[in-house]
């Protein structure tokens, strides 16, 4: 499988998470999986931010809220016992 390819079924996979009737905690298990199968931190960073510019329009906040949450676990802005990743990172905003 291909780079390319990891990253277009990581989107599917997130984009069925997001559908889920608990997103935030479908998400979450997603960050966790896609970490255990070896993408970086940095790599799902990526991958939630740009769903989070994708959601940001939505009447319904809650897959916004979902990428959101899950993208604090991912950089580590959260109690450190919850990180996914050992370190907090840090990356830019997009505007």
């Amino acid at each position: 499988m291909t780079a390319g390819d990891h990253s277009a079924h990581a989107v599917a996979r997130l984009e069925h998470a997001l559908n889920d009737p608990s997103a935030f905690a479908a998400a979450y298990e997603l960050a966790e999986q896609l970490r255990d199968e070896g993408m970086s931190q940095q790599e799902l960073y990526q991958l939630y931010d740009q769903f989070c510019e994708r959601h940001h329009d939505d009447t319904d906040d809650t897959r916004l809220d979902a990428v959101l949450d899950t993208l604090d676990f991912i950089t580590g802005w959260c109690h450190p016992g919850r990180r996914l990743f050992p370190a907090a990172a840090e990356f830019p905003s997009t505007p």
